[in-house]
């Protein structure tokens, strides 16, 4: 990665011109109303899926183009091709962590989210661990797939996938009882928890409902988005999130020693 200064700039500029857009789009966002809750957790949810949807996307070509090099290093017994799914994965936790710092610093602050250094580092870890979720994907499907523009089409599908479920387009009570394991089982819906509630946990500040009738920002967001506050539901949602990247892990890991896609 050191040696690909392209990659690393591309995507470093990408990310931060991103979450400048996205802070700007909802800057110093009020919330004195129902659309303005909505739109607040909508923001933090967005921003930080959109640059994890960055990172992906940005990855799954480097994965695929040093797919031959892999094959021909194993092939020539220098070195076991596990290696280059676990060595892949170390790179990136290094690298996210600048990264998911550079997505989330202008976003937070021009949307004005809570300057309070707990709240802020159980968003940045909500953030780098939604980045890391989407590296994960990517590098698993750069294994399983059998060329680039396959793996690309296959990554569409899942980003999608992803992003139907991710806590806010359809809110935890509106979900259909079919498909609720779904959408507690594919991480976005966990992070959006991980993000939005620690913000909102404090906040006792009236709000009028549609129907004339009043209550607090926290207790509407826990009613409207099916969410729960406290350390032990961030932490819980951490473990599913944590799980979710384990098992993409495992699966790229055994891809990477089982298939080979090399037409020589």
């Amino acid at each position: 990665y050191w040696r690909n200064p392209p990659f690393l700039f591309s995507r470093m500029m990408l990310i931060t011109i991103l979450s400048i857009v996205f802070g700007c789009t909802y800057y110093k966002l009020k919330v004195v109303s129902v659309a303005n809750v909505v739109s607040a957790v909508a923001s933090a949810s967005i921003s930080a899926t959109f640059g994890a949807l960055s990172h992906g996307a940005a990855s799954m070509p480097v994965f695929i183009n040093n797919r031959p090099v892999c094959y021909r290093e194993s092939a020539s017994r220098m070195y076991n091709a596990g290696l280059w799914a676990v060595v892949g994965v170390i790179t990136e936790l290094f690298f996210v962590i600048w990264s998911a710092a550079l997505l989330q610093l202008p976003a937070y602050f021009l949307i004005d989210f809570a300057h309070d250094a707990a709240k802020y580092f159980l968003y940045y870890l909500a953030t780098y661990t939604v980045c890391m979720v989407y590296i994960s994907m990517s590098m698993m499907v750069s294994a399983l797939a059998p060329s680039g523009p396959i793996a690309g089409v296959m990554q569409g599908m899942y980003f999608g996938f992803f992003f139907s479920f991710n806590g806010v387009g359809i809110p935890t009570p509106n979900v259909p009882a079919g498909y609720l394991w779904l959408y507690r089982a594919l991480p976005l819906s966990h992070i959006t928890e991980m993000i939005a509630m620690p913000q909102y946990k404090d906040n006792f500040d009236p709000l009028i409902l549609l129907d004339g009738s009043s209550t607090t920002v926290r207790e509407y967001i826990a009613t409207y988005f099916g969410f729960s506050y406290g350390d032990s539901s961030y932490f819980h949602n951490l473990g599913y999130v944590v799980l979710f990247f384990v098992v993409t892990q495992i699966i790229g890991f055994v891809a990477t020693l089982k298939l080979n896609h090399s037409k020589r």
